[in-house]
């Protein structure tokens, strides 16, 4: 967590803005922390932003938590507190973060899904990252549990010479080196990896801008019909030289239009690629929400290689809306934020034509 003015580093100025909104539309809205729970009382300290700081009282246990939390390292007490609310009859909006391979399998075995997935494997053993890169002249290394692109290595064949090549990126910075054989690749890689499980998979020949790789992150929601919809999607562009293209280690926005018309001249086609990224947004969140559990938002990473095929990459259930800004989309920004207040109204029973908005 941040300091004084930013207890919730990062997201307090989204969770202000979903306080007052919430506030808007009639709804009491606090921020607590997993060690703020009185279960004999039944009540929790929460927070709420006022004009000289957080506003601390205790309030009753709510009707529906929207978990912010991005952190496995709590997955234990989230656990046992998720239990004990919903044994109470507490909601909750989004299920505990689920890993990479576990999405993976998932979807893989949902036939509509498989064929948009780049081949995958858990790395039970290091040999795999020969087998792959033979196969692909390339692969990605990928931590089951992991966010922001951090710890994603990149290893490539060292043609002509013998041997890989690597890159990854760690607190915004981008680490090369070579290894003659796989042994040395192992123990240079070793300080990233450490013990973490991890993924190897199929590089995807992404479309690039300006020499930067880039992405599709969508956001998909469900509002106060309880029924998925998308709210909004754009480009994220990588940092010059990054392997990923994600914002917070230096990436930027564009909007999906500017991208797809700079790639593919024929309108068709473009209509076809934004056609395949909406299914794959949507059947994926309904799909992993019947394993892992009721979800009201879900960030889809998708890819799109150079021929104009939409690749699946990754699904975040604790999506940030930054891109929104990026890309000048206030409004897509704005419903991102009300959805999951109208969506918790959906799970508490509160439903009615007037917030039919």
């Amino acid at each position: 967590l941040g300091g004084p003015a930013k207890p919730y580093a990062g997201q307090t100025g989204f969770i202000k803005q979903l306080i007052s909104r919430s506030q808007e539309i009639g709804e009491i809205c606090y921020a607590f922390s997993p060690h703020a729970i009185d279960w004999q009382r039944q009540v929790v300290t929460g927070y709420t932003p006022g004009k000289k700081g957080w506003i601390k009282r205790s309030y009753p246990f709510p009707d529906v938590v929207y978990p912010r939390e991005r952190s496995y390292s709590y997955s234990q007490l989230i656990m046992q507190i998720r239990k004990r609310f919903s044994a109470l009859g507490v909601k909750f909006l989004n299920p505990v973060m689920v890993g990479k391979w576990n999405t993976y399998q998932i979807l893989k075995n949902h036939p509509p899904l498989a064929g948009y997935l780049p081949d995958t494997k858990l790395l039970t053993a290091f040999d795999l990252v020969e087998t792959m890169t033979k196969k692909y002249q390339a692969a990605y290394l990928k931590p089951v549990i992991g966010s922001k692109g951090q710890k994603i290595i990149r290893v490539s064949l060292n043609k002509p010479r013998p041997g890989y090549q690597y890159q990854y990126q760690t607190n915004k910075k981008s680490i090369r080196g070579t290894a003659e054989n796989l042994s040395k690749l192992r123990r240079s890689l070793r300080g990233v990896m450490g013990k973490r499980a991890f993924l190897i998979q199929e590089p995807i020949n992404l479309l690039t801008l300006n020499g930067h790789i880039a992405d599709v992150r969508v956001i998909v929601q469900k509002n106060h019909t309880g029924r998925w919809l998308i709210t909004g999607m754009g480009c994220r562009m990588g940092a010059k030289g990054s392997i990923t293209s994600n914002i917070s280690a230096g990436g930027q926005g564009y909007k999906l239009s500017t991208v797809l018309e700079r790639h593919f001249p024929k309108k068709e086609q473009q209509a076809q690629i934004e056609q395949d990224i909406r299914f794959i947004a949507l059947e994926s969140a309904q799909v992993l929400e019947k394993s892992i559990g009721t979800a009201g938002e879900m960030g889809i990473d998708l890819g799109i290689d150079i021929h104009g095929k939409v690749w699946f990459i990754e699904a975040n259930l604790r999506p940030a809306r930054s891109l929104f800004r990026l890309i000048e989309e206030p409004d897509m920004r704005q419903q991102s934020i009300i959805n999951p207040l109208l969506y918790s109204r959906y799970l508490a029973g509160f439903t009615g034509k007037e917030y039919d908005k």
